[in-house]
């Protein structure tokens, strides 16, 4: 755990990671257009997976403060096994800063698809 307020717990880097891995693959599968079902495969994936690995770290050598809060309202709207589909919403809603938010994605990928 990297928080210095130990009441507030953490999900790890790695579990991060594999659903952000996991959500990458998922994605994959419709690149086409259609649906093309994938097989899961760690050695097809491994580089994405050190990927988000990497990028996580270097947030949390950026700023450690900054990481933990991430770290932990993920921990934290993941956590709770009584909310309903409502209640998770909600609470996003509260952690979200929607109004912040552009309309407009200016986020450039490294294949230059934006």
């Amino acid at each position: 755990m990297t928080s210095r307020k130990p009441e507030e717990l953490e999900v790890t880097i790695s579990m991060v990671a594999m659903i952000a891995t996991a959500i990458h693959s998922a994605l994959s599968d419709w690149q086409s257009g259609e649906k093309r079902t994938s097989e899961f495969n760690a050695d097809m994936l491994e580089d994405i997976y050190i990927g988000h690995v990497t990028s996580l770290k270097k947030i949390h050598d950026m700023s450690l403060t900054k990481y933990h809060v991430m770290i932990h309202k993920i921990f934290s709207l993941c956590r709770s096994e009584t909310m309903s589909g409502n209640d998770v919403f909600s609470k996003v809603q509260k952690t979200l800063d929607f109004d912040g938010m552009s309309d407009v994605s200016d986020v450039e990928l490294d294949d230059g698809v934006v």
